[in-house]
């Protein structure tokens, strides 16, 4: 395939590239002139990065393009440089910006850097799992996050084929909490998760109930054991978005037993007009404008979409414990969290200390049959 990187103030460059992997987000490549490049581009990230090697094969560290979300045409993925960048040497050593006079610092400019910055001084690569962000703190997530609506767990349990006695699979279990609700119902199962350190706060949960297992590894590599599949229900709760999207359709859909169910759910703030949450709007406007809530995953395979309003009462501090388990806060540079928790818990004390938060549960429905082998 080819690459071509489109200079504001340079002329474009194009070159010839071997592609690694493409998941319809993070798509790898491989150059070889001179040092040995590994190239990685992503369709919803203001950044790319280059992996440099030597002759030998030792890594000297990378660079990092701040650069719009790449787009692919044909056999050419094209990266519209924005010119700042950053290099991060293997060991860490040095961290640098380079060309910041030449850049307009837009806030997805801004919100790029300082998401890479706090990556490197953490020991982290931006293409490692984002994923295993969570685990960082296990504890405070499995304190924070909530749970999900007795209605939903009640109409899961209700689907032709399910009921008390169905094996259950769930992607991405975190720290266990839909195994456990769905285990308290007399199902039985498999819990996966690909961080260690959230599979063993679901080990914790559900180490009274033998009938269910605790296995770490991402799903697109997992396998069942001989004879425990396939699986009348599987589920992922606020998880489907993190697995490749190349794999985890057709892969669940070969794991469920002919009529089984696939379910996917996520907790999203409801629409909310009241001046408190004005007021958090204008303090994210204001330190953060690059984060966004959002209402989970729009693109969904042909189903049955479900809602479920809740609400939710949140103390100042509750609240931003809460804040603190969101990945995208979670890789803000610690200068620029600190302020903006500060300005969160102030503007609940202003409104009375207290965030009754309006959530809608939404659940997607996909019965076996109507997920093609292909999709």
């Amino acid at each position: 395939m080819r690459v071509r990187l489109v200079k504001q103030r340079r002329p474009a460059v194009e070159y010839d590239a071997e592609l690694v992997s493409d998941d319809g987000t993070h798509l790898i490549v491989r150059i070889g002139r001179g040092d040995v490049w590994i190239e990685h581009y992503w369709r919803d990230r203001w950044y790319s990065v280059k992996e440099v090697f030597d002759a030998g094969g030792r890594h000297q560290g990378w660079y990092c393009d701040i650069a719009q979300p790449a787009r692919v045409d044909g056999d050419t993925v094209i990266s519209e440089d924005l010119e700042l960048d950053l290099w991060v040497s293997a060991d860490r050593a040095v961290i640098a910006r380079l060309d910041e006079d030449e850049t307009d610092f837009t806030p997805e400019v801004t919100a790029a850097v300082e998401e890479l910055e706090r990556l490197a001084r953490a020991g982290r690569a931006p293409f490692q799992d984002r994923r295993l962000v969570f685990g960082e703190d296990p504890e405070l997530y499995d304190r924070m996050r909530p749970s999900y609506p007795p209605a939903l767990i009640d109409d899961l349990i209700a689907l032709p084929g399910v009921g008390p006695a169905a094996r259950a699979l769930d992607i991405g279990c975190g720290t266990g909490k839909t195994a456990a609700l769905l285990a308290a119902r007399g199902l039985t199962g498999v819990a996966v998760d690909a961080d260690a350190a959230m599979a063993a706060v679901a080990r914790r949960r559900l180490a009274t109930l033998p009938s269910w297992r605790v296995d770490v590894a991402p799903f697109e590599s997992w396998a069942p054991a001989d004879g425990e599949w396939p699986f009348d229900l599987v589920v992922s709760a606020q998880a489907w978005h993190w697995l490749d999207p190349n794999v985890r359709l057709p892969k669940a859909r070969a794991l469920l037993t002919p009529g089984g169910w696939l379910a996917l759910f996520w907790n999203v703030p409801a629409e909310d007009h009241s001046p408190l949450r004005r007021a958090l709007d204008e303090v994210y406007d204001r330190l953060a404008p690059g984060l966004r809530r959002t209402g989970g995953p729009k693109e969904m395979p042909p189903g049955e979409r479900r809602s479920y309003p809740w609400r939710q009462t949140y103390s100042a501090d509750q609240w931003v414990d809460l804040a603190r388990t969101h990945s995208d806060h979670r890789m803000l540079p610690t200068d620029r969290l600190g302020p903006l928790l500060a300005a969160v818990h102030a503007a609940i004390d202003a409104h009375g200390g207290v965030y009754d938060h309006p959530y809608d549960c939404v659940l997607w429905l996909h019965r076996r049959e109507d997920l093609l082998p292909g999709d």
